[in-house]
């Protein structure tokens, strides 16, 4: 799902190498998951409290995928490979 980072707003956009993770708090009211499973990379302590470097991008995916599937079906965050 391709995202018109021109028309995203409400919340921050945080990248690695490969992907970029869209977060907006209004839709993302489970965020206590990505930070329970992947605490290198979520960590509401730290400012900022996103780093995408903090695992591989394949643990990433797989943490914020999941969340967006199972716990917040039809939220704003969005995650896309980008082409490099």
């Amino acid at each position: 799902m391709e995202i018109n980072e021109g028309q995203f707003s409400g919340g921050r956009k945080y990248k690695n190498e490969d992907i970029t993770v869209y977060w907006k708090p209004s839709a993302c009211i489970h965020a206590s998951y990505c930070y329970r499973e992947l605490l290198e990379v979520f960590d509401p302590s730290r400012r900022p409290w996103v780093d995408m470097n903090g695992s591989t991008t394949d643990k990433i995916i797989e943490v914020v995928i999941y969340a967006l599937q199972k716990l917040l079906p039809g939220s704003g965050t969005m995650i896309k490979r980008m082409i490099q």
